[in-house]
């Protein structure tokens, strides 16, 4: 499976490549305000985003955004697709690993652009809100509660 390079309306990068998502990681993304203070807190999610990694050279990425996805119909139909409990939330994280469980790769290519619309509802609304941590939860059941 492939991610481009995804772009915001003004031509910056979203940090949508992630690694496998943890509850500290979820957490601190959604709470953390940058403070100078906390750089050990901001280098974790640098991390957990893959800023660390860089967004200009073709990479594995373990959690591929949902935003925009390339993959062979052969690959979806062998691992059975998308996981109909997921309604948003955690169906891209859920979904890349079950293709590279069954030993495919889940690529980052950087050389193709996409612009993306990006609402981040969940941060906007309390309903979006509890859908992505019941999504969360979902997930986390599923593939096992990992605090970090």
């Amino acid at each position: 499976m492939v991610c481009p390079r995804v772009l915001n309306e003004d031509q910056t990068i979203q940090y949508l490549n992630k690694q496998l998502p943890n509850l500290l990681d979820l957490f601190l993304r959604r709470f953390y305000i940058n403070n100078i203070m906390f750089s050990f807190i901001k280098k974790r999610l640098d991390h957990y985003e893959m800023r660390d990694i860089g967004y200009d050279n073709i990479h594995e990425v373990p959690f591929m955004t949902g935003a925009f996805m390339f993959c062979r119909a052969h690959v979806l139909k062998k691992v059975g697709g998308f996981d109909p409990r997921f309604f948003m939330y955690f169906e891209d994280a859920d979904l890349s690993r079950k293709i590279q469980n069954e030993g495919y790769k889940t690529v980052f290519y950087p050389h193709v652009n996409i612009t993306h619309r990006w609402q981040r509802e969940s941060r906007k609304s309390l309903k979006m809100a509890l859908v992505f941590i019941i999504s969360g939860m979902k997930y986390f059941h599923k593939w096992g509660w990992k605090l970090f």
